[in-house]
């Protein structure tokens, strides 16, 4: 917990804050009050002062604030009661464009790093080079004459300023202002060179899922119910989110068959994976983290307690809508029927993600674990799936799995029904 506060500054500052110091995209949603509501709304504020209010991340956060602060202007919303136990931010937008006449427009703002990319791309391979020998004084701004190349290096120097809170070492400080003046000497950029809004979040599927699939394993037919708290994994459709990523909380498999009845296959209390692709202007590595309960092939189906960490790689394969990845894994499982009670072993994660249509997506990941501690168990874990989003909170998929081990195979099929609400 802790002391939430309201503060009135000028709306550009945190524009700025967001956009350009913390390299964030932006959606701006202007919504249809009118001026006596507004003035509302800031005396209110000024009424607040210095009042506090108590924080939480999962029910009382920011956006719950400004739900209430809303309210203040238009009661007859009743936004704050929709949300009785956790608010998730993307969904306190929903409910307030799901009043009527509420979007008036819809503006996005892309981050002073997507700008660079996006110029990046449309530059020849000549273009880059030109880009790195300005930057390593090995050409002059003035031979430049390309305006990609040159706003692209405005960029660059406008995040190094940024970056050090305003400020250009002497040398830096000589190199920007040159290219600024020759910036104001090239061509203005055609239109066509102009980015496109992406899809907007409030437009992408519901936090919340509820499924059903049919599995078989070994011959032997399993039903499984599925329900998960939020919020997207790497099968969903990427509309409304970003692209290769994975943030799952509370995902519970229950399972039933005729052997075992009804159990418990899965609680994913978190799983994260965010597959960065590598890029010349940005080499961040990708790296997934996760902890729960699960089955483990370890001690012939226990449930155990785990944790899983990784981080390598990831790359385009000649186009935007196939990722590869390689990520070096650590892997911690305790249960009593473990061997010392826990097993703690490296492995390798290699894989690929295809994205067809926004609709489609294509997911294949093999697991290697070479050994374990305290005992040396190799392990082979190869899964496929397919994702098919056929209306906003509809989904098919298809699952495979193999697993081999202590020379024994565990294989999987599974036909599955989702449902986001």
């Amino acid at each position: 917990m802790y002391d939430g506060r309201y503060s009135v500054i000028p709306y550009y500052v945190k524009v700025k804050e967001y956009n350009n110091a913390d390299q964030r995209d932006l959606f701006e949603y202007t919504l249809k009050f009118s001026q006596s509501e507004v003035d509302t709304i800031i005396d209110h504020l000024w009424e607040l002062g210095t009042a506090s209010v108590d924080y939480y991340f999962f029910d009382d956060n920011c956006s719950y604030q400004l739900l209430s602060l809303l309210e203040v202007a238009k009661q007859e919303w009743n936004l704050t009661n929709r949300f009785p136990a956790y608010v998730i931010p993307i969904d306190t937008l929903r409910v307030v464009l799901e009043q009527p006449d509420a979007l008036e427009s819809v503006d996005y703002r892309m981050s002073m790093s997507g700008q660079q990319k996006i110029k990046w791309d449309l530059m020849s391979s000549a273009e880059h080079d030109l880009y790195f020998d300005v930057l390593d004084l090995k050409k002059s701004p003035e031979s430049i004459e390309s305006p990609l190349v040159a706003e692209a290096l405005n960029l660059y120097f406008s995040m190094l300023q940024i970056k050090n809170q305003g400020q250009l070492a002497g040398s830096d400080a000589d190199l920007s202002r040159r290219l600024l003046v020759k910036r104001s000497q090239l061509p203005v950029l055609p239109p066509e060179q102009k980015f496109e809004m992406p899809s907007r979040p409030d437009l992408a599927h519901d936090t919340l899922r509820s499924g059903f699939a049919q599995t078989w394993r070994n011959g032997e037919s399993i039903q499984e119910f599925s329900v998960r708290f939020s919020l997207h994994d790497l099968l969903n459709s990427d509309d409304g989110y970003s692209p290769f990523t994975d943030l799952e909380t509370m995902n519970t498999r229950l399972r039933y068959s005729q052997a075992k009845n009804v159990y418990l296959e899965e609680l994913a209390i978190l799983n994260v994976t965010a597959l960065n692709p590598w890029h010349p202007l940005n080499k961040r590595l990708s790296y997934l983290a996760s902890f729960g309960f699960t089955r483990s092939f370890d001690c012939n189906g226990c449930l155990v307690f785990g944790t899983t960490g990784g981080v390598g790689p990831a790359f385009y394969l000649g186009t935007k809508k196939i990722l590869v990845f390689a990520l070096a894994l650590g892997q911690l499982q305790s249960h009593p029927d473990l061997s010392r009670g826990y097993t703690l072993g490296p492995g390798v994660q290699l894989g690929f993600v295809a994205t067809p249509t926004n609709k489609l997506k294509f997911l294949m990941r093999g697991t290697y674990r070479p050994t374990s501690i305290p005992v040396a168990l190799a392990m082979t874990d190869i899964q496929a799936g397919m994702g098919f989003q056929f209306s906003k909170d509809w989904e098919a998929r298809f699952l495979g799995r193999k697993v081999l081990w202590d020379q024994r195979e565990a294989n999987e099929t599974s036909l599955g029904l989702n449902y986001y609400f």
